[in-house]
């Protein structure tokens, strides 16, 4: 099941942006290399939090699953 809602991403405790998701699909551009937070917040209320590491610019999947 494919779930809505919104992913923010942090870098240590400073937020570097949001997205609101699409058919359970979402887009942040232009992270530099580094180490970010991803948390999303389902529009049920459910959370989870994942920590990714980028290595070089380009496409970077994160899978949430409840």
């Amino acid at each position: 099941v494919l779930l809505n809602g919104t992913v923010t991403v942090y870098q240590g405790s400073k937020v570097i942006g949001t997205s609101k998701t699409a058919a359970g699909k979402f887009n942040v551009y232009d992270l530099a290399p580094g180490t970010y937070k991803f948390k999303f917040k389902s529009n049920g209320g459910k959370t989870l939090t994942k920590t990714v590491t980028i290595q070089n610019a380009g496409a970077v999947t994160v899978n949430f699953q409840f």
